[in-house]
């Protein structure tokens, strides 16, 4: 099996320019509506010829539901800085619930029913925190309980996220946590605190959505091979099919955790998919 090596430069299924022009709508007209989000949507991928919807658009929604403050235009969505200069600021509570957030699930909800599949992006734990405070303040918290407890409560609150996105129709979760790959935190702080972390969201996503596929982010895949944290099988596509015909063959046959290829490469040929399973502690 050949190392992940990211080629993407851009994600193909995001909001441009040209399309808002197409679409006759602004970028504040777009994230607030769940017609224009699932209009949207659905150009993206009737433009590709594909079945697979891809929603959000950014990976904004939760840290602004928890305090930070969004700048939507034309290029995207992005938070300028972390609201919040501590853990210790951060709400007491973490409820991933905005008005962002409903219009986008119920835009969730107009796609499959027009039959789309629509793979939902569930942001994940390092980088939302990394949009609320100071990367250097997280990890300081890591070395501490009170750091471990954050994580845990960051993962609770995106699993319920996944499990409202379930519920409203997505049948993929799409996984990825830019900031948190080994080459930026580096091996020891991902086989202490990164891995384990994802391990035990995505348990509690299978728990709570059964029937979900979920799909990790390439980067995240080969980051958790190298720290022996996973196991990845081979299963061989039919000749001849591209990356997302072969993820809607397996969507329609049952929940499993796949990953190592690339959700911005849906068009792309596919020779086989890569099954992921978690390795426990007390089995290495």
């Amino acid at each position: 099996m050949e190392r992940f090596v990211c080629l993407s430069s851009a994600e193909p299924d995001q909001i441009s320019p040209a399309l808002l022009r197409d679409l006759g709508m602004t970028a504040q007209q777009l994230y607030g509506s769940p017609q224009n989000i699932a209009a949207a949507a659905e150009k993206l991928c009737a433009d590709r010829g594909g079945k697979i919807c891809r929603l959000p658009f950014c990976n904004t929604l939760e840290s602004e539901a928890l305090g930070a403050s969004v700048r939507l235009d034309e290029r995207g969505a992005r938070v300028p800085q972390p609201p919040y200069a501590s853990t210790a600021d951060l709400p007491a509570r973490f409820s991933l619930s905005s008005p962002r957030i409903n219009a986008t699930l119920a835009a969730v909800r107009a796609l499959t029913g027009q039959s789309l599949c629509v793979a939902y992006g569930v942001t994940g734990v390092f980088t939302i925190l990394s949009q609320l405070i100071p990367m250097g303040a997280l990890f300081k918290s890591l070395r501490r309980d009170e750091g471990r407890e954050l994580l845990k409560r960051m993962e609770d609150a995106c699993v319920d996220y996944a499990a409202r996105a379930w519920r409203a129709g997505a049948r993929i979760l799409s996984y990825a946590d830019p900031v948190a790959t080994v080459d930026i935190v580096g091996s020891r702080t991902f086989s202490m605190h990164v891995a384990p972390s994802v391990r035990r969201l995505i348990s509690g996503v299978r728990l709570c959505c059964p029937g979900m596929t979920v799909f990790l982010c390439g980067k995240m895949t080969q980051s958790l091979l190298d720290a022996g944290a996973v196991r990845c099988d081979a299963v061989p596509a039919a000749g001849g099919r591209s990356f997302e015909q072969a993820l809607l063959t397996a969507v329609g046959e049952g929940a499993d955790v796949w990953g190592l290829g690339c959700l911005n490469c849906l068009a792309a040929p596919c020779r086989a998919l890569y099954r992921i399973g978690f390795i426990q502690q007390e089995d290495r």
